[in-house]
């Protein structure tokens, strides 16, 4: 849902991307897309991500966005 002063138009549909990098619960997820280099793949076209949160990263060991993009 999506509400809109009078005066403002309505925000159009947003891509991967974008909903990742508007989402504090994504922040782990933002940064991976970033250090592969996804975020211009994630950008364009119609897609589907089954997308964890944060809390599913900290569930999988990760206890902070440092440590998973330490992997390479």
């Amino acid at each position: 849902l999506t509400s809109c002063e009078d005066d403002e138009e309505p925000a159009g549909p947003q891509n991967i991307a974008q909903i990742v990098a508007g989402n504090p619960n994504f922040s782990y997820l933002l940064a991976a897309v970033q250090k592969a280099e996804l975020a211009s793949a994630l950008s364009s076209g119609s897609l589907t991500v089954f997308a964890p949160t944060d809390q599913a990263f900290q569930a999988a060991g990760f206890a902070t966005v440092s440590e998973l993009t330490a992997l390479t």
